[in-house]
């Protein structure tokens, strides 16, 4: 026998389904409902919708989870009002506050018709989650990093990451090739995606594989052009912004906003509004660096010439000083030359007469000798004896002649100018030219007359054997 069951009149699936919808309807109606909610599973659909799923998570747990739909025509309102912003907007992550419808069907069950959205709540989201990220960078000891590294005064050498066909890098572009000062770079674009799906990841690459030429590279120049305030959203993530801490060669931004600043360009380097403003801060540090040279070589020629003028002057001084000290030791020189030559002839006179009187008084006493001592028939031997004593007299005469040429020659031999071309040197001090009993100490000063110069010098050090070690310093007064 088949066992009844005690329950009496069960509902169907549908009806309770159908009660549950007709409930809803009679209770909720049009009504619509402001919701906070993450976005997942966002799909663009051909037709015109799109399709998402609405969830709350709780310590990475779901907590409700609800399909929802953006019909075509409020998708088309939507994108009207938010343009390119759009898919910015509705795409996988994305904390939104919603205007949603709730529908029950029996077959589709629970759902939301998505009617609109506060954009404001969105970009005070992107903002928390801009803070949470400098915050997280901070801790890590990461945010100053890059501006720690060294950038050159003459940006010579750089890459460009940004899209190659934007406006903001052919504006760059035109701005560094067609400079007015004709300064000229070496550079190249990589070609990369900058807003969008896949912009965090080929950016992040991008910078890590430009590490391999830190030594040859000035600068890593990231470009974006105009666009909206959720355009720079890749700019945010905090993969991106580690990549450019990272960095060992310094990274310049111009991410095309005027009124927002995103992670990137807090951890940058430097930062600037548009991609032009990249390319006047490269010019005018090139110019201020011309500016500078220029300066310093207008310095230097100053200085070179007033150097010289005043070397002109001193060498001018010193050369007057020595041509009139010259003077005075020639002309003492040649004194004592005269007064030698003086002293040698009369030396010459006194030894000429001198052996002329001799001479007188031998034949003399020879003359009165023969006649005492010698018979009158030897006349002839007489007369060859006293031929014989004055050959005698000549010949000393003129030996001692001769000796007086080779002292009078030994004495022209002694004139300073002869001896000063020949390279000697005369050394004098205050008490007059240094002699073999003379005596000096280091911290003396001396004059050395050389050829056609005169040196004033200091006395450094004095040897045990009286060699003069001396540093050469013209004299400045």
């Amino acid at each position: 026998m088949a066992n009844k069951s005690s329950i009496s009149n069960p509902y169907s699936l549908y009806q309770l389904c159908n009660g549950i919808e007709r409930l809803i309807n009679q209770r909720l109606g049009d009504q619509l409902f402001w919701i906070v909610t993450d976005l997942s599973k966002v799909n663009h659909h051909n037709r015109g919708h799109t399709y998402v799923e609405l969830v709350e998570l709780e310590n990475e747990q779901i907590k409700a989870k609800v399909r929802a739909t953006l019909w075509r025509s409020v998708r088309a309102e939507l994108e009207q009002t938010l343009g390119s912003d759009f898919y910015h907007v509705f795409k996988d992550g994305n904390k939104v506050l919603l205007q949603v419808k709730v529908n029950f069907h029996a077959v589709h069950g629970l759902s939301f018709d998505i009617r609109g959205l506060d954009l404001n709540y969105l970009l005070g989201d992107i903002e928390k989650r801009k803070a949470a990220t400098i915050k997280q960078l901070t801790e890590e000891g990461l945010i100053q990093k890059n501006k720690s590294s060294i950038l050159p005064k003459h940006l010579q050498r750089f890459v460009v990451i940004g899209a190659k066909d934007s406006n903001g890098y052919q504006d760059f572009y035109v701005s560094i090739k067609q400079n007015k000062w004709k300064f000229a770079f070496d550079f190249n674009v990589w070609n990369t995606l900058v807003q969008g799906e896949g912009a965090v990841d080929q950016i992040s690459y991008r910078l890590d594989a430009l590490q391999a030429f830190k030594n040859d590279l000035d600068a890593i120049i990231i470009l974006r052009g105009g666009g909206s305030k959720l355009d720079l959203e890749p700019f945010n993530h905090i993969d991106l912004c580690k990549s450019i801490c990272n960095s060992a060669i310094p990274i310049l931004t111009g991410v095309g906003h005027e009124d927002d600043v995103s992670v990137a360009d807090v951890c940058a380097y430097a930062q600037f509004k548009t991609p032009t403003a990249v390319a006047e801060f490269i010019l005018n540090r090139s110019f201020e660096l011309e500016k500078e040279a220029i300066h310093y070589g207008e310095t230097i020629g100053r200085e070179a010439r007033s150097l010289y003028l005043k070397t002109e002057s001193d060498l001018n001084l010193n050369t007057e000083r020595i041509q009139s000290l010259a003077k005075e030791i020639t002309g003492y020189a040649r004194h004592l030359i005269s007064m030698g030559v003086k002293n040698i002839q009369t030396y010459h006179e006194k030894l000429k007469n001198q052996y002329a009187n001799q001479l007188a008084l031998h034949v003399s006493n020879l003359k009165n000798l023969s006649l005492q001592k010698l018979q009158v028939k030897e006349p002839a031997k007489l007369d060859l004896t006293a031929v014989q004593i004055k050959d005698f007299a000549r010949l000393s005469i003129q030996k001692e002649k001769h000796k007086m040429e080779i002292r009078h020659k030994s004495v022209q031999l002694l004139d300073p100018d002869l001896l000063l071309e020949k390279g000697f040197a005369i050394v004098s001090d205050n008490h007059g030219i240094i002699k073999k009993t003379s005596r000096l100490k280091a911290g003396d000063t001396v004059k050395i007359k050389i050829y056609e110069y005169e040196l004033i010098c200091e006395v450094l050090k004095v040897d045990e054997k009286w060699i003069l070690n001396l540093t050469k310093k013209l004299q400045k007064n």
